[in-house]
């Protein structure tokens, strides 16, 4: 019954109009809206979608650790060669339901390195799943880890889509990030990508429901080790003011009104002393004989 019920989902793919890409700064082949075809035991090049960062149209999505971030996730034809604002109208462009085939869950994972190859495929940590990824609502929210280190990283999003509505096969693109966090140093441990590629060469394949990331990871951020502790980065120190005292002021004195009733007495006038005779005494010299 199972087998039959794939037959008749799995003979609506070849009449399907779209499949599914992300849309943000920094992607790589963000031109090529053929990044939302999906990658199999035929496809050679299939790591970043066959993308470099020289197929980048420039800048960067900016990640902030322990924040959540919304990530645009459509069917090609709303991508509109990675210019313009053609993605907001996703929902009204992308109506194919069988584009996003059931779901099954999506994962984004982290290496920081500017240009990562083929072969840097075993240093991808994965740190954020959603387990309702894609969907008809387009833009897909991700928890992202409080630890997530700072600096300039190269992200990948990852599908394995549900097997009930699509044939063995993954899909990956990948995008230039610089994430913010007061998280210093570098991530030593977690759950490697390698061990959830699914369909393309050197990875399992199958029809297999535990394929999904929705059943083999939990949602959400996912557990990342960091080295150093994880320390933070200090903050810039304060800029020191320069206090200025100013001297005390002389105090006021104030009047104290006279009494109308109490008498004045007349000061007693000041008598001149008398100076005394100064100078020189003369001292007579005896008189000689």
């Amino acid at each position: 019954m199972r087998a039959t019920s794939i037959a008749i989902a799995l003979s609506s793919f070849g009449a399907a109009s779209a499949h599914m890409m992300i849309h943000t700064p920094g992607t790589w082949g963000a031109a090529d809206d053929n990044l939302e075809t999906p990658l199999n035991r035929d496809t050679g090049n299939w790591f970043c979608h066959g993308k470099t960062l020289s197929d980048s149209l420039g800048g960067a999505t900016t990640i902030t650790a322990g924040q959540q971030f919304t990530l645009p996730i459509m069917c090609g034809e709303a991508n509109g060669q990675g210019v313009g604002n053609r993605y907001k109208n996703a929902p009204q462009i992308c109506t194919d339901s069988s584009a996003w085939h059931g779901g099954g869950g999506c994962g984004l994972s982290i290496i920081y390195k500017k240009s990562p190859n083929a072969g840097d495929i075993n240093d991808f940590v994965m740190f954020t799943t959603n387990a309702d990824c894609p969907n008809k609502d387009f833009p897909v929210t991700f928890d992202i880890p409080a630890n997530l280190p700072a600096g300039e990283a190269t992200i990948a999003w990852s599908w394995v889509p549900n097997p009930n509505n699509a044939l063995s096969e993954m899909y990956m693109n990948c995008f230039t990030a610089e994430i913010k966090s007061n998280i210093k140093g570098s991530i030593t441990g977690g759950i490697r990508l390698k061990d959830h590629l699914w369909a393309v060469p050197g990875a399992r394949d199958g029809d297999d429901e535990s394929r999904m990331y929705k059943n083999s990871l939990p949602h959400g951020a996912l557990p990342i080790q960091v080295s150093g502790g994880g320390g933070t980065i200090p903050p810039p120190p304060p800029k020191t003011a320069t206090t200025v005292t100013k001297a005390p002021a002389h105090p006021t004195r104030t009047a104290v009104p006279s009494d109308p009733t109490t008498p004045v007495t007349p000061s007693t006038p000041i008598t001149p002393s008398t100076p005394s005779k100064g100078g020189k005494k003369c001292h007579k010299k005896p008189l000689h004989y």
